[in-house]
């Protein structure tokens, strides 16, 4: 694959937010998916796959946020 891309889901925190900020630093693509519920699976947030995305852009090794932004 020369452009590989990579679904983490529940990467707004913990070990999927560190699993997706590395696949991004490797040169992936990385899709953002999370509900934003708590560890007891309650609850939503909405905006937790936007900012975990936004995060990954700061970072300068994400996807470009205007394309990334049509998955969200």
């Amino acid at each position: 694959m020369t452009e590989p891309a990579c679904l983490v889901v529940g990467d707004a925190n913990g070990l999927g937010k560190a699993t997706a900020f590395e696949l991004a630093r490797s040169g992936a693509n990385v899709v953002v998916s999370d509900l934003g519920t708590s560890v007891e699976g309650e609850g939503t947030y909405p905006k937790a796959a936007e900012e975990a995305a936004r995060a990954i852009e700061t970072e300068g090794e994400g996807d470009d946020l205007e394309r990334t932004d049509q998955y969200l």
